[in-house]
């Protein structure tokens, strides 16, 4: 990505009142649900190269390489259309982020700002998608 100044965006995916899915329903159907939305998220994928991997307690963290930032973003809010539409009984909040690599770029740092964006999706209402603000958004021209 780096020699071809290629952006490479990733999603942070939460499932939105998890604790509470948990609480009502057990473990065992909290399990289910997150193999349901791995499930949702994976058939989601547009391209062979995208990744999507499970990324801490309920989240999922989405590897774009390639997808500029508008792109990404139009991809996080279809998600969440797309998990509120799906049987699951749940929607999502997503953050996302992106990044032209550079020597010096640290994966840690993008995952940190699509973090910071979801967290502003979740205190915004949640059901949504934020992207982070503090990383090149695109390629210069």
């Amino acid at each position: 990505l780096q020699e071809r100044q290629r952006p490479l965006s990733v999603l942070l995916v939460d499932v939105d009142h998890f604790k509470r899915y948990n609480d009502q329903h057990g473990h065992p159907a909290g399990d289910a649900l997150l193999q349901g939305l791995a499930e949702v998220l994976a058939a989601s994928l547009r391209r062979s190269e995208d990744l999507v991997a499970r990324y801490g307690g309920e989240e999922f963290l989405l590897v774009l390489p390639g997808a500029p930032a508008e792109l990404a973003f139009e991809f996080a809010e279809s998600l969440c259309q797309t998990v509120r539409a799906s049987p699951l009984g749940v929607t999502v909040s997503i953050g996302s982020a992106t990044v032209v690599p550079t020597e010096h770029a640290r994966l840690s740092e993008l995952i940190e700002c699509a973090d910071q964006a979801l967290y502003r999706a979740k205190s915004s209402g949640r059901d949504r998608a934020e992207r982070a603000v503090t990383l090149d958004q695109a390629p210069a021209a």
